[in-house]
This record gives C-alpha cells, sequence and structure tokens, in this order.
C-alpha cells in the first residue's frame, strides 16, 4: 500500500448519545490478501450489527505475535495477534458499552501471598476485567487475611429461621452473612481463587459458601427441590493444583471443581469457566503452570 494513503488514525472511543460507545475489533492485513481476526477484549455480543470501515494507520507498524500493542491507538489489551501485520482494519460495533458489569467479585483464599500461584493469576484477570470493564467496582475479598468464622448455633439460626420474631432477635448475628451475601447478589460475575488442599476447598472458602448459600435468600425451597435466586451471573473458578486432575489417573480425584460448580448451580449461576494451574508440584509442568494458565486468562471471552 502506498505510504502516502496512511493519513488516517483509528477513532478514538467515545460515548454517544444512547449510552453506548463505539467499540473496535482488528482485523489484520498481510499485505497479500489474506487478513487475520484478531479478536479485541472489548468485544461486544454477537448479534450486533458491525459497521464494518476501513480504518488506515498512520504508518506502517510490524509486531512480532507475542509483543502488546497496548500503546497503539489506544487499544485495549486483550488481543490475539497476527503475523507479518502491515495495514489495520477497524470493525466498529455499536452497542451499550460496559454497561454490562456493574459490579465483580474476586473471592481469594491462599495464604501464601507473593508466592501463590493462583493470586498470580487473577491478578491478571483483575487486570483484564478492570480494562474491559473501566467503570465496573472490583471487589477482591482475601479470605486468609481476613478469614470469616465458621458457622456456630447462633450463625446457622439466625440466617435459616423462618421465626421473624426470632430473625429479628438473632439480626446481629446475621450481620455478616448479610453483607457477603448482599455482595455477591449485586455482583455480575464472581471469580473463586483456590488452591486444592487434600483434594477439596480450604476451610476458609467452606465457611464463605456457608454464609452467602441461605434459604430465603440465593435458593428457596420447592417441593421435591430447590430454586437458585442469584439468578444472570457468571462465574469463573480459578483452580491451582500440585497435580494434574484434569485428565488422568487423578481425575477421579478431583473435589473441587465439581462441588464448587454444583453449589453455583444451586444458588442459580450455572454460567461457570474454569482456568486451571495444574502440575505445580511436578518439576516438568511447574514452569509452565502458571503462563499457561494466564494464557487461559488471556484468551477468555469476558
Amino acid at each position: 500500500m502506498d505510504a502516502s494513503l496512511l493519513g488516517l488514525k483509528l477513532p478514538t472511543l467515545q460515548p454517544m448519545a444512547d449510552g453506548g460507545i463505539r467499540q473496535i475489533q482488528t482485523i489484520w492485513h498481510n499485505g497479500s490478501g489474506r487478513r487475520h481476526r484478531v479478536r479485541s477484549s472489548r468485544d461486544g455480543p454477537v448479534n450486533w450489527r458491525p459497521l464494518q470501515q476501513s480504518v488506515l494507520l498512520d504508518r506502517h507498524h510490524c509486531e512480532p505475535p507475542s509483543h502488546p500493542l497496548e500503546g497503539l491507538h489506544g487499544l485495549p489489551r486483550g488481543l490475539e495477534y497476527a503475523d507479518e501485520t502491515h495495514t489495520l482494519i477497524a470493525l466498529i460495533s455499536q452497542g451499550p458499552g460496559d454497561t454490562r458489569m456493574k459490579q465483580i467479585l474476586m473471592i481469594e483464599t491462599s495464604p501464601r501471598g507473593k508466592n501463590s500461584a493462583s493470586r498470580s493469576v487473577t491478578d491478571a484477570l483483575a487486570a483484564r476485567l478492570a480494562d474491559i470493564y473501566p467503570s465496573a467496582n472490583i471487589i477482591r475479598r482475601d479470605l486468609a487475611a481476613e478469614p470469616l468464622p465458621h458457622l456456630d448455633d447462633t450463625t446457622l439460626r439466625a440466617i435459616s429461621t423462618k421465626d421473624l420474631a426470632e430473625a429479628e432477635r438473632l439480626r446481629v448475628a446475621a450481620r455478616q452473612s448479610d453483607q457477603l451475601t448482599n455482595e455477591l447478589l449485586k455482583s455480575d460475575l464472581l471469580v473463586i481463587a483456590t488452591p486444592m488442599w487434600n483434594f477439596g476447598i480450604p476451610s476458609a472458602l467452606k465457611a464463605w459458601i456457608d454464609l452467602v448459600v441461605r434459604p430465603g435468600r440465593t435458593f428457596r425451597y420447592l417441593d421435591g427441590g430447590a430454586l437458585g435466586l442469584a439468578k444472570d451471573k457468571k462465574a469463573i473458578l480459578v483452580l491451582a493444583s500440585g497435580g494434574v486432575f484434569t485428565e488422568g489417573p487423578w481425575r477421579a480425584w478431583d473435589f473441587v471443581e465439581p462441588y464448587l460448580r454444583q453449589v453455583l448451580s444451586f444458588i442459580g449461576i450455572e454460567d461457570v469457566r474454569t482456568v486451571r494451574i495444574e502440575g505445580m508440584n511436578i518439576p516438568q509442568l511447574t514452569a509452565d503452570a502458571v503462563p499457561k494458565a494466564k494464557r487461559a486468562v488471556r484468551d477468555l471471552v469476558l
């Protein structure tokens, strides 16, 4: 392409009159007629009507496939890159912008701090979520730094009684559970990051679950079953383990993902995806366990 034609820059993401924003999905042209579709982390729903137009860079630009383009013309993070890139084409979609996520709740359980594999991956996930949904309120609840009490008789009665007088009398005992449950119900996305301990979840995470899985709040009993009340939410599980539990002889020993999926389904959260950090105690797998999980985070459709 004649360099003299490269005079336009990518449009800036600007609010529109209807409250939406213009979102950019890029396609790279390699100069030989072949185009590479590149998904943006700001992709809208598939049913949006695309308005396609060519947008030319003010200069030729080549990047290695692994090099992020975060600083180039304000493109968001989370792009997948094609090689031998020369000319940028933009596919502009019109939609409701960042209104899809108002609150994101991240539950973290590992006590290892900076040495935690799951926390390293959730840091990457939190950064990507903040980039995609800059107006969302992201709450990171650290159950290792601020452990929750396990249920005792008083709290159990306070959060499960059907007696209004007793509920009022035990209101103080239910206060923490009320706060945690409200926090969950107000969130559009729940992220649970946890290591596997002895094939199951840490008791700190179980304490949180016991305080938010509540009759009348997050589920309701029905004849012969129950109805989840935490509807219209998504969840992401970030699971770290010393071994490999997604395949092979240890798969049947995984009591983490099946349990968490069952609990979330019980309260109405059916859209659950999992990012695995596997093989942390297997020498030949350790080095790539966290990088592999971070690549999975990058590839998540959020």
